[in-house]
C-alpha cells in the first residue's frame, strides 16, 4: 500500500493525476483553472476513450471574481468531459482508474496544484481506503442526479459567459455579491457529507493507516513477471541488473508507476511462480533498499533493447544492498506462508480486521507492488536469513 502527505509536491501528482490516468478519471472540486483544464483537455483530446467526470460549483460570483474559470469549463466540455454542479461544494476529490485517489485541500486550479500552500493524502493500491472513496464519489453524484438535471451544458456556459463579461464591465463595487438565485446546482442537505467536505470514516482511515505503520517508511513487497506467465518450481530468479544499474533494479508498468517508494525504502521481491507445495502464488526471493523513484526512472531505447520485457513495464527504481536466494524458487518464501502466520498484520489496511485468509490472499490480485508492515518485514527478513544459511545468496552492492 502507498499512502503518501503530500505538501510541496502537488504538481508531481497533477502530472499523474493528468497523465496516469487510463481508462477514467473522476474530479470533485469547487473551483476550476483553464491553465490546468487546458492540460487535462489536450490528454483526453489524444485518448478519447478516458472518461472524465467533474462535480464543481456553478457560482456566478465565482465567475466573476476569477475563482472558477468558464472558459476551463468550457475547454472541458469540449473534448467529452461531463460536468455536474452543486451547491455549497468544498470537497476536492481525485479518483484515477481503480489504482489511486487524492484527497486534501487543492482545488483543480494553478493555486491549488502549483502555487498555494496546499495539504492533501495520496493513495495508491490500497484497495479499501479507495473502495471508500469511490464510494463516497458515487455516493454524491447519484443524490446529485436524483435532484435533477444538473448536467453543465454548453449552453449554459456560454450564456454564464456572456453574463459575466458583461457584469464584468459594469461592477464597479467588487463587494457586490451575487444571491443564490445566481448559482447553479443540485442543493443536497446541509449536513450530507457532500456539503461539508468530506467523509469523515475516509480520511480517518487514511490517517489510521499511517499512523499504524509509519507513512514516511516504505516497507513494499514488489512481484516480478504476471500470472499468465508464471515461473515454475524449479525456475531460479535473479535480480536485474546492468552496466549503468551494477546494483540492480526492479520494474513496473507504465499506468502503476511507484510513486511512493522513496530513497532507503525496503523492498523485497517476489517472482509469480509456484511455491514447494505446488501452490500457484507470488514467491519472495529477494530483498533490497529502493534509490526512490523520479519521474526520469523511464526506461530508454537501449534498456528497452537489453531488456524486452522493458517495453511493457518501463518505469523503474534502482537497488542497493540487493541479495536473492542461490536457489530454485521453489526453496523460496511463499507468500501464503507469510499470509499464514502474519495474517491481518500482514498489511496496514488489514491491521485489526476481520479479513479471512481468502480475502487476504486477493488483495495482491493485479498490483506490481504493496505496501507491507513491518511485522511482515520482520517475518520475511528471519525467513529469508534461515533460507540463506541453507542455500546461499547472491549480492548486489
Amino acid at each position: 500500500m502507498s499512502v503518501q502527505l503530500v505538501s510541496a509536491d502537488h504538481e508531481d501528482r497533477l502530472q499523474e493525476i493528468i497523465e496516469g490516468t487510463e481508462a477514467k478519471l473522476c474530479i470533485i472540486s469547487p473551483f476550476i483553472g483553464l491553465d490546468i483544464s487546458k492540460r487535462l483537455a489536450a490528454i483526453l483530446e489524444i485518448n478519447p476513450a478516458i472518461c472524465c467526470e467533474i462535480i464543481t460549483r456553478f457560482s456566478r460570483e465565482d465567475f466573476v471574481n476569477g475563482a472558477s474559470s468558464l472558459y476551463a469549463l468550457k475547454a472541458l466540455n469540449e473534448v467529452g468531459v461531463t460536468i455536474y454542479a452543486l451547491r455549497g461544494l468544498h470537497t476536492k476529490l481525485y479518483l484515477i482508474d481503480n489504482v489511486a485517489g487524492m484527497l486534501g485541500s487543492a482545488n483543480f486550479t494553478s493555486g491549488g496544484f502549483q502555487l498555494n500552500h496546499e495539504l492533501s493524502i495520496f493513495v495508491r493500491d490500497e484497495a479499501d481506503i479507495l473502495a471508500d472513496m469511490h464510494s463516497y464519489y458515487n455516493d454524491t453524484l447519484t443524490k446529485i442526479q436524483e435532484k435533477g438535471d444538473y448536467k453543465v451544458t454548453a449552453e449554459l456556459i456560454q450564456s454564464e459567459i456572456e453574463m459575466v463579461n458583461k457584469l464584468r464591465k459594469d461592477r464597479k463595487d467588487k463587494s457586490t455579491k451575487y444571491r443564490n438565485e445566481h448559482q447553479f446546482g443540485a442543493i443536497l442537505n446541509k449536513g450530507d457529507e457532500s456539503v461539508t467536505g468530506g467523509n469523515p470514516d475516509t480520511i480517518q482511515a487514511i490517517l489510521a493507516t499511517g499512523i499504524k505503520d509509519g507513512i514516511t517508511e516504505g516497507i513494499w513487497l514488489k512481484f516480478e513477471g504476471d500470472a499468465e506467465n508464471r515461473e515454475g518450481p524449479e525456475d531460479r530468479y535473479e535480480i536485474a541488473r546492468s552496466a549503468k544499474l551494477p546494483t540492480g533494479f526492479t520494474s513496473f508498468p507504465a499506468g502503476n508507476k511507484p510513486s511512493g517508494m522513496k530513497p532507503g525504502n525496503y523492498i523485497y521481491l517476489a517472482i509469480i511462480g509456484t511455491d514447494g507445495r505446488g501452490n500457484s502464488t507470488p514467491v519472495i526471493m529477494g530483498r533490497a533498499r529502493t534509490k526512490g523513484f523520479f519521474k526520469e526512472n523511464i526506461a530508454d531505447e537501449e534498456m528497452k533493447k537489453e531488456f524486452d520485457w522493458m517495453w511493457e513495464y518501463p518505469a523503474f527504481v534502482e537497488l542497493y544492498d540487493a541479495e536473492f536466494l542461490d536457489t530454485p524458487q521453489k526453496n523460496g518464501i511463499s507468500l501464503l506462508d507469510l499470509l499464514a502466520d502474519v495474517g491481518t498484520g500482514t498489511y496496514p489496511s488489514t491491521i485489526g480486521t476481520a479479513k479471512t485468509p481468502i480475502e487476504l490472499r486477493s488483495i495482491h490480485y493485479q498490483k506490481s507492488h504493496i505496501r507491507i508492515t513491518h511485522q511482515a518485514k520482520a517475518y520475511l527478513d528471519s525467513r529469508f536469513e534461515q533460507a540463506a544459511k541453507t542455500y546461499g545468496v547472491i549480492k548486489y552492492t
